[in-house]
């Protein structure tokens, strides 16, 4: 009787261990529909069979609380970031003027012209870039949506790669759950043969 009882503890953490591995792979396993034979019942991974709507609950969950198109457009309208975009413009432009120029122009000319066409467009830029993020917010507002693109960033991905990727991040938690449940089911071995050594 006594085997009997050490036994208890032992297969209930074997029981709890398992269960919960089991239950962990469930979020990914099988990826297809599956029919259990004789039963009928149709089994499928959470996340293959709700991926539409996990990805869509995600893309709105970013949308409204994390970053929105409107956040994008405020942080394009911000004059630092404005005086940013005018600037690089500028330096492109007259790099483009002089990468265009014959060699025999003398340097001090091309100087003198890439200077010109630098502070011609870092000029023009500032006059015409308000204008333009205002056009781009309202672009944006109808047709660019952040949380879009992260759902369709989502289904795009593929189910193996998802699964890798879940398992990068929460790994170690995911192997906690499961030595949790070992030693759960170990506890309640215990107080099984506790309950079968002092209850009549």
């Amino acid at each position: 009787m006594p085997t009997e009882l050490l036994i208890l503890p032992f297969l209930g953490a074997l029981i709890g261990w398992l269960t919960n591995r089991i239950a962990i792979r469930l979020l990914f396993y099988p990826r297809s529909p599956y029919t259990i034979p004789l039963l009928g019942w149709k089994v499928q991974g959470l996340l293959p069979k709700r991926r539409k709507d996990l990805a869509r609950a995600v893309g709105e969950t970013v949308e409204q609380e994390l970053f929105s198109t409107g956040d994008l457009v405020h942080y394009l309208s911000q004059p630092h970031f404005q005086k940013e975009i005018k600037e690089k413009l500028a330096a492109a432009a007259a790099d483009r003027i002089q990468g265009r120029l014959p060699a025999f122009v003398p340097r001090n000319l091309v100087g003198i012209l890439t200077s010109l066409v630098r502070d011609f467009t870092r000029r023009e830029l500032g006059a015409v870039l308000g204008s333009i993020l205002n056009q781009l917010r309202g672009d944006m507002a109808g047709e660019f949506l952040i949380g879009s693109l992260v759902e369709k960033r989502l289904l795009e991905i593929d189910l193996k790669d998802l699964e890798d990727l879940i398992f990068h991040v929460v790994g170690q938690e995911l192997v906690h759950i499961e030595v949790l449940g070992g030693i759960l089911g170990f506890l309640i071995g215990i107080f099984q043969a506790a309950a079968v050594v002092f209850l009549p």
